[in-house]
């Protein structure tokens, strides 16, 4: 009896053991794991179940000023998540930009404000990742990222029209269609007139370092206004706004727009690529 006794409990004591393992293990599917394989833009792979996956939809359209193309990521099963930065959480992130293989840009929201002078004459593949927050790593099903993409022509000073992949489906049925305009910031960002108001928020770029606000916060409609000082020549690009602010050592620079395209937005030192903080614009 002692001996069936003591049997019965070590089978208990496995069978929950079992389970516990088994229950870790689907935490850990959920939350994806790294797979021996890499993206074709050089990123690790982070594969859930297909079940369990998000997905995206590239919809871009040209704006009505026939300046550039809004594009709009429509995202199912997943939240962008720029105030989680630097964790790994499950369906959560932001997405990169590419053209033609190339980034253009990290988006910690669903629209981008694509200039026209970003994209050269000609047809090109414009391209959305889902990353990871804490390495950039992609999200994908069996090997394959989960990503979209789309056709865009860049204007040749000839003809205004552009493809923006209608009808285009790739492996996990997504399909490119087109999406309401954006309004488009316009200027160089730089009043050298107007001094910055003495609260304006204050970026310093020094050694690789920044001291400054992680977000400058704004209301669609407002005017955004903050200074950025660099101890290298450099220039400041407020991405989505295609902004572009040069910038003197040791002086420094004040940079305007109006916030009209809500969403996050990366401002960066345009050839170190150090990046000074995120433009956050909401409704």
């Amino acid at each position: 009896m002692l001996a069936l006794t003591g049997c019965g409990s070590g089978a208990e004591t496995g069978t929950q053991e079992t389970q516990e393992t088994e229950s870790q293990e689907q935490g850990n599917l959920w939350e994806g794991r790294l797979v021996p394989a890499s993206s074709a833009e050089g990123h690790a792979l982070r594969e859930v179940p297909a079940e369990e996956a998000p997905s995206v939809q590239l919809k871009v359209t040209e704006d009505p000023w026939g300046t550039g193309w809004a594009v709009h990521v429509v995202i199912e099963d997943f939240e962008f998540a720029p105030e989680t930065l630097g964790e790994l959480r499950p369906q959560e992130g932001h997405a990169h930009l590419y053209l033609d293989g190339e980034k253009i840009s990290r988006l910690y929201g669903p629209w981008y404000d694509l200039p026209a002078s970003a994209v050269p004459a000609g047809e090109h593949e414009l391209t959305v990742t889902l990353n990871t927050n804490d390495d950039h790593a992609q999200w994908a099903v069996d090997g394959e990222p989960i990503t979209d993409s789309v056709t865009v022509k860049g204007l040749d000073g000839s003809e205004s029209g552009h493809n923006h992949g209608g009808g285009h489906e790739h492996e996990g049925g997504h399909e490119g269609t087109s999406a309401g305009p954006t309004e488009k910031a316009s200027g160089s960002g730089q009043d050298p007139v107007a001094p910055a108001p003495a609260d304006a928020p204050a970026l310093v770029a020094s050694g690789g370092q920044v001291d400054g606000p992680r977000q400058v916060t704004a209301t669609a409609g407002e005017e955004v206004v903050f200074t950025v000082t660099s101890d290298t020549a450099d220039e400041v690009h407020v991405h989505g706004y295609d902004i572009t602010v040069p910038l003197t050592p040791g002086e420094p620079a004040t940079v305007r727009l109006q916030a009209h395209i809500p969403g996050v937005f990366e401002v960066e030192l345009e050839d170190s690529g150090l990046l000074l903080t995120q433009l956050r614009v909401t409704q």
